[in-house]
């Protein structure tokens, strides 16, 4: 009887043991005594008192040393960049390492918890340090440092020349640190010797241009195909503004064979966040200020270097009054989500399309694949017929008896007819081709006279 009395008491007591920790859950953990972290001691404390020990420790680990050497072959420049571990953002993991805290005499089964806290208390148990590293912050601070090692890698371009030849600059290729192998090896440095001072060698590999030279070689873009330039007057301020925005947007564009220019697409919107400012545009038969005025200068222009470059046109729409800067037929008016310009690259080759602005002058050259075929090219305007104006009578008490004023000088308008002619290198006709058939309405004359009069 007594025998099993022992045994009760017994199975009692391990019963305590094993549901202890599950008591203690619920209630505020302390740290078992002789747990320390860096000499300091944790036991008897809370969660918030350790996080505190951990702050004192943080600030003193932060100031240990790091130094990273620069793996640079040519050896150029000083290759040692010193830092701390709080400059480059390796900070305690606060929350891992007060569960390897409060995890001594816990995780085990009951015996083994026993002689883990037996042991801590008599002899003392030393908790490691936890660290992780802020990568973004790291590469931040390292790339900032490493500049000087960087060179950056540079395409492969194509290059024109005064007289219209065609150059290709051979790609380079570039230099900078493994970004992601500095990452992984320092991450492994704080894990396998946590807190002490490192060294860390960074190494620099080879950056490779987005475009290489064997890819602009497979352009085939040898010679000018056409070229086309329009005059503008350098005095209206915001107009050449305009112009030179929509010009840069163009130039340097390339259409692969078969794809299709689009002007909306290259230039983007005509907005004042995109550097447009007001000028003159047309609006029913009107001249009024609207945002990039002065765009569809270089619509047209780039419309006709297309049409001398024998490209196929897909999209394209006459102003409703005829304009200075091209002849009738020729031009070519955008509106943003509305009307545009396209034409499809009907080479066996890429095309390039340069645009530029030289003082009053606004120049578009298109280059491309060597033509197969030799002869010239000439656009026609034909004048089929003219539309003679209106004339519009207003009444207005204000005219005098017997007057009138010409409140509008009328325009006669025009049915124009626009073909593409191509010739032999002997200068024989070969093929006429009809491009497009265009109407610009007449604007009526409008007459003020008095009431009556």
């Amino acid at each position: 009887m007594k025998r099993c009395g022992g045994i009760f008491r017994v199975f009692l007591i391990a019963l305590i043991f094993l549901m202890l920790p599950f008591i203690i859950q619920g209630e505020d953990l302390l740290v078992f005594p002789g747990v320390r972290v860096e000499g300091m001691e944790l036991g008897g404390k809370n969660q918030a008192e350790v996080f505190k020990v951990f702050e004192s420790i943080d600030e003193k680990v932060g100031k240990r040393s790091i130094n990273f050497v620069i793996d640079d072959v040519s050896g150029d420049l000083p290759g040692k960049i010193t830092t701390t571990y709080q400059e480059i953002g390796i900070v305690l993991d606060k929350d891992k390492m007060w569960q390897d805290a409060v995890a001594v005499g816990r995780d085990g089964n009951w015996w083994t918890n026993i002689l883990m806290k037996w042991q801590a208390k008599r002899k003392g148990y030393v908790i490691s340090l936890r660290l992780y590293i802020d990568e973004e912050r790291a590469e931040k601070f390292l790339r900032e440092k490493t500049k000087p090692w960087y060179r950056e890698a540079k395409d492969a371009a194509l290059q024109t020349t005064e007289d219209d030849k065609v150059m290709i600059i051979p790609h380079e290729y570039g230099r900078g640190v493994d970004w992601d192998a500095a990452m992984r090896y320092l991450q492994e440095e704080i894990s396998y010797r946590p807190g002490l001072p490192l060294g860390v060698t960074l190494h620099l590999t080879s950056i490779e241009p987005k475009r290489l030279t064997e890819d602009v070689e497979k352009y085939q873009i040898t010679e000018l195909l056409s070229g086309f330039t329009t005059v503008f007057n350098q005095n209206e301020k915001n107009r050449t503004q305009n112009i030179r925005i929509a010009a840069n947007s163009i130039d340097g564009c390339l259409i692969e064979p078969g794809g299709i220019f689009s002007f909306n697409e290259v230039v983007g919107p005509r907005t004042e966040e995109a550097g447009y400012s007001d000028a003159k545009i047309f609006v029913q038969n009107e001249v009024v200020p609207g945002i990039g005025g002065g765009v569809c200068q270089v619509s047209s222009t780039v419309y006709i270097a297309a049409l001398k470059a024998e490209q196929e046109i897909v999209e394209r729409y006459p102003h409703s009054k005829t304009v200075s800067y091209a002849t009738p037929g020729l031009d070519a008016t955008v509106v943003y989500g509305y009307r545009d310009v396209k034409f499809r690259n009907n080479t066996e080759g890429h095309l390039l399309i340069k645009c530029h602005v030289e003082k009053n002058r606004l120049m578009v050259k298109i280059y491309g694949k060597e033509k197969k075929r030799e002869g010239t090219v000439e656009i026609k305007s034909r004048r089929v017929s003219e539309i003679q104006p209106d004339t519009i009578f207003l009444e207005d008490p204000d005219v005098p008896q017997g007057e009138y004023i010409l409140a509008r000088q009328g325009e006669a308008g025009l049915i124009v007819v626009v073909e593409r002619f191509y010739y032999d290198k002997s200068g024989s006709l070969i093929m006429k081709e009809f491009i497009s058939r265009d109407s610009y309405p007449a604007v009526a004359r409008i007459i003020k006279v008095r009431e009556g009069g």
